[in-house]
């Protein structure tokens, strides 16, 4: 038998299937909203926190490194500072072994008239782009060798000096000149 039930008040309820399913239905919603928002807040906060201690990580290497530099950057200008003889030595072994000489000699030779000829020349490194020289040029007179030391001018040689005039057993003058010759770049 079915019991009956008797609602003895004055104002009865209505429909309180439809309250009671809607009262349901909003607590699971909030129970699945809340469920979401905890997976997704540990979830995040998890990898914030790796994202954290990475950059911490890579912060702290960073340092390492920065002061590895320092001191990498000291020793390598102490090493500098103490070998700079050597180095300056090298360098200039350098220099001199790729200095263009067939282009010099070619440069020499075509100031050179043909009634003259040269019989000693002494090279001196200035640095890595310029020469001097002191050559002994033997020319049968005087106006033979104001030709070559005009042709030197013209030819872009620089500090062109006669720095002694001698005459040899067979009457030809013979001179010592020093001059500059700039490396063309």
């Amino acid at each position: 038998m079915d019991t009956i039930r008797i609602n003895l008040a004055s104002r009865p309820r209505r429909n309180v299937r439809f309250y009671r399913a809607s009262l349901v239905a909003l607590i699971l919603l909030l129970v699945a909203l809340g469920a979401s928002s905890s997976f997704v807040f540990f979830k995040f906060g998890h990898a914030r926190r790796e994202a954290r201690a990475a950059a911490q990580a890579n912060e702290e290497r960073l340092r390492e490194l920065k002061s590895e530099e320092t001191r990498f950057r000291a020793r390598s200008a102490a090493a500098a500072k103490a070998n700079k003889g050597r180095i300056d030595l090298v360098n200039s072994i350098i220099y001199r072994k790729s200095f263009s000489w067939t282009g010099f000699l070619t440069d020499l030779e075509k100031a050179l008239p043909d009634s003259c000829h040269i019989t000693s020349l002494v090279p001196g490194f200035l640095d890595d782009a310029s020469l001097d020289l002191r050559i002994k040029v033997v020319s049968p007179d005087l106006d033979n060798l104001l030709d070559f030391i005009d042709r030197l001018n013209a030819a872009k040689f620089g500090k062109i000096r006669v720095q002694s005039e001698s005459v040899d057993e067979q009457g030809r003058l013979v001179s010592e000149i020093t001059f500059h010759y700039e490396r063309p770049r």
